[in-house]
């Protein structure tokens, strides 16, 4: 059978030419991710014993990090002045979250999972101080916020902003053209939208997905009230969510943003606890 005066059998002899050369090529690659990985991961274990290795996205400038989960854990870190180093190479987890954690040549991914197993390997818990009922209203509140309250904000910056606000902060991608940053962007943007949508609340119109993630702010400041933290006189693993969260509130969004300008103008109690927790774990902020 002949097509255009080309065999058959030489189109199949070239398309196997095509196919092995595409698979050596992709075999180098996933050599040169592995070899890199060997070598990170050698840096990591020369961190010492029960040093924690916190794998996270580089520092933007400004604020510590773009995400408030980041945030969330290193503030625990350095609450029960648990050692550790930060990695910023290899910020995404097997999971393909952020951040994650190396101790001991254990990976641990998910900032909640992280906090867990530290809590559990090396008796530092930051809610011991807690009767049972207010661990469970405490962590009722953390998950409203880290689940609930997370799609307003990421769809607010990622889809409603179009991730423009982040021109104010160093890349996250990296020196790449800004025809390919745009690019980038928009694929963000509807991936984010995707998994809103997945998770429920991007189903709702930006009207009522505002308003229900108003109404978990004002929640929170609800129950924090005239207290120095969310469940006393002493900061507890709540404290640390509600932190990275009002960060990105404050200084991760537009001015125009409703859920900053809600914050700014009605809920200043939120704001003194977000100075507070500053001023008790991170004394070089202006380093960032």
């Amino acid at each position: 059978m002949k097509l255009s005066n080309v065999s058959l059998t030489d189109l199949l002899l070239g398309g196997g030419v095509v196919v092995g050369v595409s698979g050596l090529i992709l075999g180098v690659v996933r050599y040169k991710a592995w070899k890199r990985k060997c070598q990170l991961r050698k840096k990591w274990e020369e961190a010492g014993e029960n040093v924690v290795v916190l794998h996270q996205l580089p520092r933007p400038g400004k604020i510590p990090n773009l995400s408030p989960f980041p945030i969330k854990l290193e503030t625990f870190l350095r609450a029960m002045n648990i050692e550790y180093v930060n990695d910023f190479e290899e910020p995404m987890s097997d999971k393909q979250k952020t951040p994650w954690i190396t101790i001991n040549g254990e990976d641990v991914a998910d900032s909640q999972l992280v906090v867990e197993f530290l809590t559990d390997k090396l008796g530092k818990d930051m809610d011991s101080h807690l009767t049972e009922e207010e661990e469970a209203s405490a962590r009722a509140m953390r998950i409203m916020i880290e689940e609930h309250l997370y799609w307003g904000v990421a769809v607010h910056r990622w889809v409603h902003d179009g991730g423009e606000f982040l021109e104010n902060f160093n890349s996250i991608f990296g020196p790449v053209p800004a025809f390919i940053q745009k690019r980038i962007l928009k694929q963000v943007g509807q991936m984010v939208n995707g998994q809103a949508r997945s998770a429920g609340l991007g189903r709702h119109s930006r009207l009522e997905m505002e308003q229900m993630c108003c109404k978990d702010l004002v929640a929170v400041s609800t129950l924090l009230g005239t207290k120095p933290y969310m469940m006393g006189e002493k900061p507890s693993l709540v404290d640390c969510t509600v932190f990275g969260f009002v960060c990105q509130v404050l200084h991760g969004m537009p001015p125009t943003c409703v859920y900053r300008q809600l914050v700014e103008k009605e809920l200043k109690n939120l704001i003194n606890h977000f100075e507070r927790m500053k001023g008790a774990f991170w004394v070089d902020w202006e380093n960032l």
